[in-house]
């Protein structure tokens, strides 16, 4: 439909063309302004059905709360409150609301330190956004490219030195077997290096348990090779100027026992060694190398059976005592961690699926005057259990074919599960100051 402005004086137009009436009269150039162009706002379908869907959502949940008795008697109306919540907001709250349920993508303008105007696509969801962050390219030594798959960009924490090792192949780091035989068997320095690992890697990990004593002579492949393991580790926070070749051709020694001990010696402490080793090579950046002993580790666990320890009849036929059934709890939680780091940092699926598990939690067996490293131990389990039970499922490639509710259930669950934990953490793991055991920061940085 066509219509005719006039910006001198309000009046109507008779319409004739090509010059209406008015501007006959008056003189005037007469113009037409074609409005057909104009779009006319219309409400977007989808947005529309979004918001539906959420408080559809809502009303649920708050339903859920009720019964469980989360709410108290006084029943409150969902559409009230939303009602309620829009009249304070003012218009604003619907463009909120807009900007989060959005299904189109948008275009993000941002400026660059050096004034360059960049463009950055936003994807219409927040589990879009994670998975885009998360997604990484290596670029490997040899030129090759490397997908890092969905992971949580997990860090445990560096050794205190800067001269780790690059990120190198084992074929292209060479041979160190000309210092093999001096740093070996050289006593004093094991000492050393296993001092090191007891008190900068094993308070956060627990691999081995506190009754281990540090310079006795292994009686068997199993212990050996886990020394040899504490050394390597233990290597990561030496002060010395050629720890990086002492770290490796401990590493290298234990290589050459691995697959040999777990054929002739499948014990706890084959699967202690085998995690320490993982992550040593983490700590190496040799992410194939972490990934084998892992999955190693994981092949000696199931076949010991520390992933159905928590089984009653399991451990009358056993005949183990007490202690052994700790040592094989702490062992079983200790790979377990060492799994789900590994599985975060390389972004793979665990090697251990949590549904396959029934072992009692670490904290069970703490004894009343336990050290705080154990406890935030305990609850570093605890923590990542909850974090696979639900990235298990919205990690799924079928994820985004879940209804919209039972998409919503889970990521609410999950918020649930994790905030039932949070108000459960040991009183012992507050922070009340600054001197707070690192392992205590350690938990909290991971939650």
């Amino acid at each position: 439909m066509e219509h005719h402005e006039d910006s001198q004086e309000a009046k109507r137009c008779d319409g004739i063309k090509p010059i209406c009436s008015g501007c006959t009269d008056r003189k005037l150039e007469c113009q037409y302004v074609d409005k057909s162009n104009r779009k006319r706002k219309q409400w977007n379908l989808d947005h529309v059905s979004t918001l539906e869907e959420t408080i559809s959502t809502l009303k649920g949940y708050i339903c859920d709360l009720e019964e469980r008795g989360f709410i108290g008697e006084k029943r409150v109306n969902i559409n009230d409150l939303l009602a309620a919540h829009l009249d304070r907001e003012g218009p604003s709250s619907f463009g909120i609301a807009e900007a989060v349920t959005s299904t189109e993508d948008e275009e993000l303008i941002t400026q660059s330190p050096g004034g360059k105007t960049v463009t950055e696509r936003r994807l219409p969801s927040a589990i879009g956004d994670m998975s885009a962050m998360v997604w990484k390219l290596n670029i490997c030594e040899d030129g090759t490219a490397a997908f890092t798959g969905l992971s949580g960009n997990f860090c445990f924490e560096p050794p205190a030195r800067g001269n780790l090792l690059l990120t190198h192949s084992r074929s292209q780091e060479g041979s160190t077997g000309m210092y093999r035989g001096d740093y070996v068997q050289d006593d004093d320095l094991k000492d050393e290096l296993m001092t090191l690992f007891m008190t900068k890697v094993n308070p956060y990990h627990q691999f081995v348990g506190p009754s281990l004593q540090i310079g006795e002579d292994p009686d068997g492949l199993d212990v050996r090779i886990l020394q040899i393991a504490m050394c390597a580790a233990g290597s990561c926070y030496s002060h010395r100027p050629s720890a990086s070749i002492i770290g490796q051709t401990f590493a290298e020694s234990a290589e050459e026992l691995a697959l040999t001990c777990c054929r002739t010696h499948p014990s706890l402490s084959t699967v202690q060694a085998l995690s320490t080793l993982c992550w040593y090579e983490l700590a190496q950046d040799h992410d194939n190398m972490a990934w084998i002993y892992n999955s190693t580790a994981s092949a000696v666990a199931l076949h010991l059976g520390l992933h159905v320890t928590g089984f009653e009849g399991l451990v009358s036929e056993t005949g183990s005592n007490d202690n052994d059934q700790c040592e094989r709890i702490r062992t079983f939680w200790a790979f377990s961690l060492m799994d789900r780091i590994a599985t975060s940092m390389l972004g793979r699926q665990c090697v251990m699926p949590w549904r396959r598990t029934r072992v009692p939690p670490i904290l069970d067996i703490l004894e009343a005057g336990a050290e705080p490293n154990e406890i935030a131990f305990g609850h570093q389990c605890k923590l990542w259990f909850i974090h696979d039970q639900f990235m298990d499922q919205i990690c799924a490639f079928d994820f985004d074919e879940l209804g919209f509710e039972l998409r919503n259930k889970i990521l609410v669950n999950a918020r649930e599960s994790l905030f039932t934990f949070y108000q459960g953490i040991d009183e012992r793991l507050r922070l009340h100051d600054a001197s707070s055991h690192h392992s205590i920061l350690f938990f909290k940085m991971s939650y």
